[in-house]
Order: structure tokens, then C-alpha cells, then sequence
């Protein structure tokens, strides 16, 4: 009996594009990671959570266009990790 291999979605959220293409270009070279976006801002973070509806957020906290009651990632999707 074959086991399919489920991949993590995630979406890697920071302001500073050096750290999140290099995290982005880590990641992908595991099999059981998918990037499925990037954010550049906490609104960014927000609008691509929605859409994309990762399994994971890799996220910078103290990223501009971030009020403070959108740094609970959880309250904008509960069934992230």
C-alpha cells in the first residue's frame, strides 16, 4: 500500500526581500514544503492568507502596514499552525 506524501503550504511573510527569497529558495529544496507566497507587508500577509490559505505563516511581526490587531494570525485563520 502506497503512502501519499502530503506537502506544508506555506507562505513566508517579510519586509527585507534578501531573507525571504533566501528562506523561500531553503524551503523548496524539501520535497514536503511548498512556497505557495510571499508577503511583503503585514496588509500583504493579510490579503495572501485569504487567498492562498496556507498551512504555515513564516512571518516578521515587526513588518510595516501591521496594525496590532492583525499580528494574531490565528484570528484571520484558525487552522494555521
Amino acid at each position: 500500500m502506497a503512502v501519499e506524501a502530503q506537502t506544508i503550504r506555506v507562505l513566508i511573510a517579510d519586509d527585507q526581500t534578501l531573507f525571504r527569497s533566501g528562506l523561500a529558495r531553503l524551503l523548496a529544496e524539501d520535497p514536503r514544503i511548498t512556497i505557495c507566497g510571499q508577503a511583503v507587508d503585514g496588509d500583504d500577509a493579510v490579503a495572501k492568507s485569504a487567498a492562498l490559505k496556507p498551512d504555515v505563516i513564516l512571518m516578521d511581526l515587526k513588518m510595516p502596514a501591521w496594525t496590532a490587531s492583525r499580528r494574531r494570525p490565528r484570528s484571520w485563520r484558525p487552522s494555521l499552525r
